[in-house]
């Protein structure tokens, strides 16, 4: 009994109180010490009783889970957080073979959506707080780590673009829209600035790569693509039915379709996907997402963060739905204006100033989840 009150994981392990009251009356047991490694800590614990019962006892009493200790139980295993029941002799292979288990809070049958009580990790309000807090810790650490002098001043400077950009909305050189087609419907607009200047940095090997991708993802194809799918989820498509490699002008024009899309809410966590066609392998993913970037003025941090608050966040977000909401105005007031934002200063800069973008390609790669 003592050598039991003189143990950390008895101490500690959810035991029930009517079998720690048992394990206290059993003179008669045998304990083995689990440790990961010959001299670690001790992790886990293994109760065995001599002698037979007839009686049941509740080892875990749970709000969720109810577990009983029977005469046909040889063995208690024990961790801090968890305890079961096994059968076996006193060797306790079986009990021993699931500490491991116990420990990872893991299912013993090998479903990795359960825990070591075979509960659904999703839905176990345990399990949520606990991916809660991780989750937590995890933003909390971003923030810190985008919280410099520097960085903060480098928001600055891009939020004051952005409300430069909606004070200079429409320019001057946008007409009225384009006239309807034939069937009533508004025609596209010429100003494609993003689109062009996207393809017009891509190199020859790029644009052959987005040429292979969008015949891929023609939704012609018997094996459509993932790409496709990722792009037909919101409406977008490479073309269909058509033959031979894209125009020019179909690819500019789908880059500028990414660059309309990509300031919507629900491109939030889907950029990746969306551009998969334009990035030849991971280590280009920066490159192209800075085109977009240079093209719109709006950097991948500013779109989905982290910031140093929910609040900057949630600034910049307002500052970009007010740019889309001027831009449908406009659109709705029969104004010709491009799809996607532009970077003003690159494409309309103000008589004898430079081009200037500090914040540019700075923060590529920003988590958008």
């Amino acid at each position: 009994m003592a050598r039991l009150r003189a143990n950390p994981i008895w101490e500690a392990a959810p035991l029930a109180g009517q079998m720690r009251d048992l394990m206290m009356k059993t003179e008669n047991f045998i304990c083995w010490e689990v440790r990961r490694t010959k001299d670690g800590p001790q992790v886990g614990l293994i109760w065995n009783p001599k002698g037979m019962r007839e009686e049941t006892y509740v080892l875990l009493d749970h709000p969720e889970i109810r577990l009983e200790f029977t005469k046909y139980h040889h063995n208690v295993g024990m961790t801090v957080t968890r305890v079961y029941v096994a059968g076996g002799t006193d060797r306790s292979a079986t009990a021993l073979s699931l500490m491991p288990h116990a420990l990872n809070d893991s299912d013993p049958n090998g479903w990795p959506s359960k825990d070591f009580y075979g509960r659904n990790k999703l839905r176990s309000p345990e399990h949520r707080a606990i991916r809660e807090a991780t989750e937590n810790a995890r933003l909390m650490a971003q923030r810190h780590a985008v919280s410099r002098p520097e960085d903060l001043m480098r928001r600055r400077i891009e939020m004051r673009r952005l409300e430069e950009a909606l004070d200079r909305m429409p320019h001057s050189s946008w007409g009225s829209a384009p006239e309807p087609s034939q069937f009533g419907r508004r025609s596209r607009t010429s100003l494609r600035y993003v689109g062009d200047y996207v393809y017009e940095q891509l190199t020859s090997d790029e644009r052959a790569y987005l040429s292979d991708m969008m015949v891929l993802a023609d939704g012609e194809r018997d094996a459509l693509s993932d790409w496709h799918d990722g792009l037909g989820n919101f409406g977008m498509s490479t073309g269909s039915g058509q033959e031979g490699a894209p125009t020019e002008e179909e690819m500019r024009t789908l880059i500028e379709d990414l660059a309309e899309f990509r300031t919507d809410k629900r491109c939030r966590g889907e950029w990746s996907r969306l551009i998969q066609g334009l990035v030849r392998s991971p280590a280009n993913e920066g490159r192209i997402r800075r085109l977009f970037e240079e093209g719109s003025g709006i950097t991948d941090e500013m779109l989905w963060g982290p910031m140093e608050s929910e609040e900057a966040e949630e600034e910049a977000r307002d500052a970009i739905e007010a740019l889309n909401e001027r831009r449908n105005a406009l659109i709705e007031a029969g104004r010709d204006v491009p799809r996607a934002h532009i970077d003003w200063q690159r494409f309309h800069p103000f008589p004898g100033t430079q081009l200037a973008l500090p914040t540019m390609g700075q923060h590529v790669g920003a988590p958008e989840a």
